[in-house]
């Protein structure tokens, strides 16, 4: 009988053992890891003595000398692997921050669709892309097997003596999906010659932030998002665009349901600092010109890996005034575990009196501000929240140096 009761006490002890450790287990978390980390060796004791996942978490690596090839290892009581994730080894002194305000001017890698434009016929107006397979943001980036990045070039080929009268075969992306699509273009009654009937754009601007210059091979990033069409809200798909210092010279405030902008002007002729060649999801790429006013060794800092943002007190790098940029308080609310690279990967609240007075927090142009956490940079501003201009979601730097 006595035996019978201390086995159901110990059963009764362990279970109740084995939901307190449990529940101090973030499972979900931890599988939702990567499978490659940019880290350091100092980011890697930060994580344990932290204890970020938990007292019975811990990260142990698989070589003594980390390399590329190393694996990290999440340890239960320290020899239960719940995951492992290959290390993308940084250097601890390798980049530049940035927080300059900058302009682009970007030049399509074909023609953006973003409307209709009736063409007046003898017979009449005719509506060519209420009659074809075209839509409203389509990208055509072929025109009977000829590539085209100009309006120019696509009215030549229109325009040839062999596609007269004809239905046109149109390569064009679709939602990130390559489509074969057909258009008829139609005879202009007062130049003679044929016209598409679309409304197309093949080039575009805009300001943000710039957020790092890499010191190996001078990659910039800036903006922690895409360069989207005005219009068709499509990003901007880039044959090539170059990068300027830009100047704010006028602040919008934000408000509660109305986001605020910081008023930037660039002049193409002026102040070159960079060639552009990608605008993705993650912002804006490209490569630093050799005379470039951006590099500054004051200005170098550790780059810090996903592991190293965490909730808490951080700053950001912005200008909302000129080219003068300043730092800022903020606070990390939350951090995400991201297993597949995504724009919002945390929450951020600015708590800064003086940005607040000024801007009413985060406003369109300070995308792409750099965010800093213990000395090392974390990741960057991407967008604002319309019902709280004081609040708003950072990006990891990890998915901006992957591009």
């Amino acid at each position: 009988m006595i035996i019978l009761r201390l086995k159901k006490f110990v059963g009764i002890m362990l279970a109740v053992l084995y939901i307190m450790i449990v529940k101090d287990i973030p499972l979900t978390q931890i599988q939702a890891i990567p499978d490659r980390l940019n880290l350091t060796t100092s980011d890697i004791v930060a994580v344990n003595n932290d204890a970020l996942f938990g007292k019975y978490i811990s990260l142990q690596k698989s070589d003594n000398e980390i390399t590329n090839e190393s694996k990290l290892n999440f340890n239960l009581f320290g020899f239960i692997k719940l995951n492992s994730v290959k290390i993308n080894l940084v250097d601890s002194e390798d980049i530049y921050v940035g927080g300059n305000p900058v302009g682009f001017s970007l030049s399509s890698e074909g023609l953006i669709v973003i409307g209709a434009n009736s063409v007046l016929t003898q017979e009449g107006k005719v509506d060519t892309l209420k009659s074809s397979s075209v839509k409203v943001g389509d990208i055509i980036k072929e025109i009977e097997g000829e590539k085209v990045t100009s309006v120019m070039e696509a009215d030549k080929i229109i325009n040839k003596k062999e596609y007269e009268g004809k239905e046109l075969n149109i390569k064009a992306m679709r939602k990130n999906k390559q489509i074969d699509l057909k258009l008829k273009p139609a005879l202009d009654a007062q130049t003679k010659k044929y016209k598409m009937g679309l409304w197309v754009r093949d080039d575009a601007a805009g300001v943000g932030t710039l957020t790092f210059i890499r010191k190996d091979n001078k990659r910039f990033g800036a903006l922690g998002h895409a360069i989207c069409d005005v219009d068709t809200k499509v990003p901007f798909s880039v044959s090539n665009g170059k990068m300027y210092l830009s100047n704010i010279i006028g602040i919008k405030r934000g408000r509660q349901g109305v986001p605020g902008e910081l008023k930037g002007l660039f002049v193409k002729s002026q102040n070159l600092e960079g060639v552009v060649d990608k605008n993705g999801e993650f912002g804006v790429f490209g490569t630093l010109s050799e005379d470039s006013k951006l590099l500054k060794e004051d200005n170098v800092i550790q780059i810090g890996g996903r592991l190293t943002a965490r909730p808490g007190k951080a700053k950001i790098r912005a200008s909302i005034d000129g080219q003068k940029v300043e730092e800022y308080d903020i606070e990390i609310v939350k951090t995400n575990y991201q297993n597949i690279s995504k724009q919002k990967s945390m929450v951020i609240k600015v708590i800064d009196k003086a940005l607040i007075e000024k801007t009413g927090g985060i406003v369109q142009g300070m995308s792409g501000s750099p965010i800093i956490q213990n000395n090392k940079i974390v990741g960057a501003i991407t967008h604002v929240f319309v019902n709280d201009p004081k609040r708003g979601f950072g990006v990891y730097l990890d998915w901006m140096l992957n591009e």
